[in-house]
């Protein structure tokens, strides 16, 4: 009989053991998926300034504004580096106020007009400007 106590006990200990573990494995698994995109621009004596603090691969880039660049999480692609299998990309070109850019894939907008002024900073995420 005592036995059966004893069994019953430990049984119960590890479910609730299990139960625990497994909850905070999937917290783990939430908190890694939930790697936001923020991105930093900055316009610095003519050249664009982007520091990426979450979700890149990359932490800072500097881009001549001559030409449209394309960006994605590992960094500036070119026709080398040029992959499909980046989680966002987007275009950067350089206007009359600023920056525009334009969604490839990977964010929730499809186009932003950045009125960047020489050291304003804007905050860039996957779902638009941040202030």
């Amino acid at each position: 009989m005592k036995t059966k106590h004893n069994f019953k006990r430990t049984l119960f200990a590890l479910l609730i053991l299990f139960v625990f573990s497994s909850s905070s494995v999937l917290t783990a698994q939430k908190s890694n998926n939930s790697n936001h995109l923020i991105i930093i621009a900055k316009m610095n004596n003519g050249i664009l300034d982007l520091t990426c603090t979450s979700g890149c691969n990359w932490s800072n880039i500097s881009l001549p504004l001559n030409k449209t660049s394309v960006i994605n999480d590992n960094g500036e692609v070119t026709s080398e580096n040029r992959s499909s299998e980046s989680n966002f990309q987007f275009s950067i070109a350089k206007t009359n106020t600023g920056i525009k850019l334009s969604a490839i894939k990977g964010v929730s907008w499809t186009t932003l007009d950045v009125k960047l002024s020489e050291g304003y900073r804007q905050t860039i995420t996957e779902g638009g400007l941040a202030h």
